[in-house]
């Protein structure tokens, strides 16, 4: 029996609990019939669009199948994982080989998007952030990225013979982003991200590795691009990916390495697979699928939850009987074994910190499992073979209407609280910034739609509402997408689980509240629902009033989103740090011991001197805080490292601390003058200010 029959088959056996699933028609075979001569080969348009909004993330995707057991075991070298990549990227394209063509796809649309994604590569690429000294999260992956380019493990030897074999409350090892595990340290984060950077930094160095966040964007547009084309229609793509690509924390989070880049990547590509999946029941479509999801655990410790709301997808395709249920299950769990097996290893100590998250997730994904183990058969079994009456659609559009309007009040009776250990900093903010009553425990929270509004103004939020609410209606009615004519449970698949993601972090976004950098949470699964919920709003309006609500449509989409990127889109931030960053490294010798002994120096450059200089580096005091180091302190520890045959140098971020240590003299090998962005609580981030980047160096008596 033809896949095409088991689906036709299918949809009889499953009339009874729903709305049918599979496609109008089945998709076309390529090969020809018996008797048929073979039509001259033509670049299909749709079939394009299909191949660029997946294979980038398929290739990224083979890369970490691939190394990450070899960085496991130390031997990521370019000898070794090249040949591996290889192997398993000729694996990945033979799953992926029943690809097919996103229908009714001409060829200005596929050339609008790749407009559209090459235009924000080059444009990201061309203000790409310099940062690589560690003041934030991004310095973290590119510095874990530079040193597995460099050394192709994971793990960082903590060196501690010498410092007489132990740390204590005169020194220690750890500093910001470097966590103890044993006798080494663990990076901060998890590994997906920074196994990504590796083998840029072997073909450019620090060049190419700042600028993959760029590249990355680019086929993160492409692919929603694509994901769009698949819901909307093809005609459409362009439009969602420029009204994605013009927020501004899309542009500021590309420019940097963090995670979210990633992220979103996999998830917009996982989607495109899993509705192609379900659309001509290719079991190995859906392997790929679930696989993207699950290799998400690797890139960010986040994705625990989105592997929690896989599960109801899972559900759902089974309470259908589609036959690709259990393909997208096993790809997801073979991906999230990578990311558990990363949260046990390397990163354990940091997931430690985040264990309260990861039992969240945990438990959710279990009760839903739970659920799904019982209303599956009973579904199957009891649900009725009528159609839902109209109260029914009525009512879930409403609980999303009043859902979106507690979200939309809730700062008039909601005060969020619980920053972790930015109390300090929160503080320090709200009085620089006349924010009262001066906590440091505030998150703003409540304030988490207002942040969106500040970037893709309200009238796209009123659309992507508008849009959710009537197509939650029409799905929970059986009835088709008026845009796109394919029923409208597709949505359930295509953006069900993005959608209750995005509306968890809005709930919680968990991050420091200091904007821009606390956008970026926004830019996995929020600003893409957001584009996507809106596009389909427009295109709604556009079939039903024509040309008149296409132009309307369009403006109050695209130009408030234009109008809130107008103050940070033409700025480059933290340029010169790559290379003070060689200047730095170039000052020490071997054998000589860089010994931190002032909190922005610790804070700042110890990372980087293990990471990148391969310089054994040590915080004085040990004992966490945000101490000046002592003489009595600086004479102990030099001494142990003279004991074990090294060479002691005190490092400091500025010229005050080393003359009250040392009266030998002292030396300044870097003197930096950049420009970052201006940290706001309550307001947009509106321009940049300046930065002194510093590091001294004096030997100790």
């Amino acid at each position: 029996m033809s896949p095409c029959e088991r689906a036709e088959l299918s949809a009889l056996v499953c009339a009874p609990v729903g709305v049918d699933i599979t496609p109008v028609a089945p998709v076309a075979d390529a090969s020809p019939a018996p008797g048929e001569t073979r039509r001259s080969r033509r670049v299909d348009p749709g079939m394009v669009l299909s191949v660029a909004s997946v294979a980038p993330a398929l290739a990224f995707a083979a890369w970490m199948l691939a190394t990450y057991p070899l960085a496991y075991t130390g031997h990521a070298t370019p000898l070794l994982a090249l040949p591996a990549f290889a192997a398993v990227a000729v694996l990945v394209r033979l799953a992926a080989r029943r690809l097919p063509a996103v229908p009714d796809t001409p060829w200005w649309s596929v050339l609008g998007t790749g407009v559209v994604a090459v235009g924000f590569a080059v444009f990201t690429g061309v203000y790409a952030s310099g940062h690589v000294v560690l003041r934030r999260d991004s310095a973290v992956y590119v510095l874990f990225g530079r040193w597995i380019a460099d050394t192709g493990g994971l793990t960082i030897p903590a060196q501690l013979h010498w410092i007489g074999g132990s740390t204590d409350e005169a020194v220690t090892s750890t500093a910001q982003a470097l966590y103890p595990t044993g006798d080494r340290l663990a990076a901060q984060f998890m590994s997906g991200t920074g196994l990504t950077l590796a083998p840029f930094g072997w073909i450019g160095g620090w060049t190419a590795m700042l600028l993959v966040p760029a590249l990355i964007g680019g086929c993160a547009l492409f692919a929603f691009g694509g994901l769009a084309a698949r819901l909307v229609g093809s005609r459409w793509a362009p439009v969602a990916a420029l009204a994605l690509a013009l927020v501004l924390p899309m542009m500021l989070t590309f420019r940097s390495t963090y995670s979210e880049p990633l992220a979103q990547l996999l998830m917009a590509a996982a989607l495109c697979l899993l509705l192609d999946a379900v659309a001509g029941t290719h079991r190995w479509l859906a392997a790929l699928a679930g696989l993207l999801i699950g290799l998400g655990l690797l890139v960010r410790i986040d994705a625990v939850r989105d592997l929690a709301l896989l599960i109801p997808v899972v559900g759902w395709l089974a309470l259908r009987r589609n036959p690709c249920w259990w393909p997208l299950l096993l790809g997801a769990v073979v991906g999230a074994a990578y990311g558990a097996v990363d949260a046990l290893g390397p990163t354990h100590p940091y997931v430690h910190d985040l264990r309260s998250l990861v039992k969240m997730g945990v438990y959710l994904g279990v009760l839903l499992t739970a659920v799904c183990v019982v209303g599956v058969p009973a579904g199957r079994r009891w649900l009725p073979s009528r159609r839902p009456p109209a109260w029914v659609g009525a009512a879930a559009a409403g609980l999303v209407v009043v859902g979106l309007a507690g979200l939309a009040t809730r700062p008039l009776w909601y005060v969020g609280f619980g920053t972790g250990g930015s109390v300090k900093f929160i503080e320090g903010l709200q009085r620089a910034q006349g924010v009262l009553p001066v906590d440091g425990n505030r998150n703003y929270a409540e304030d988490s739609l207002i942040w969106i509004s500040w970037y893709t103004g309200w009238p796209a939020l009123v659309l992507a509402g508008a849009a959710l609410a009537l197509l939650i209606r029409y799905a929970a009615l059986g009835r088709r997408d008026p845009v796109s004519g394919a029923p409208a449970t597709r949505w359930v698949l295509g953006l069900g689980l993005p959608v209750v993601s995005a509306l968890s972090v809005v709930w919680s976004p968990g991050i420091t509240p200091d904007h821009p950098w606390a956008d970026r949470r926004l830019v996995p699964t929020v600003l893409p629902v957001i584009a996507l919920l809106a596009t389909w709003a427009v295109a709604a309006a556009t079939r039903r009033w024509g040309r008149p609500a296409l132009a309307l449509g369009l403006v109050l989409v695209l130009v408030p989103a234009g109008f809130g990127s107008r103050h940070l889109a033409l700025s480059r931030t933290e340029a010169g740090e790559p290379q003070a960053v060689d200047t730095a490294c170039a000052a020490f010798a071997p054998g000589e011991v860089a010994l931190l002994v002032d909190a922005r120096s610790r804070q700042e450059w110890t990372a980087v001197l293990r990471e990148v200089c391969d310089v054994p580096a040590f915080g004085i005091p040990g004992n966490g805080r945000d101490d000046l180091a002592t003489k009595a302190q600086v004479a102990d520890v030099a001494a142990r490292v003279r004991e074990a045959g090294g060479t002691p140098v005190l490092v400091a971020e500025s010229g005050q601390p080393l003359p009250g240590l040392t009266s030998r003299p002292q030396r300044q090998i870097v003197d930096l003058d950049t420009l970052e962005q201006r940290r706001e609580l309550m307001h947009p981030a509106s321009g940049l200010t300046g930065l002194s980047v510093q590091l001294w160096r004096a030997e100790p008596d």
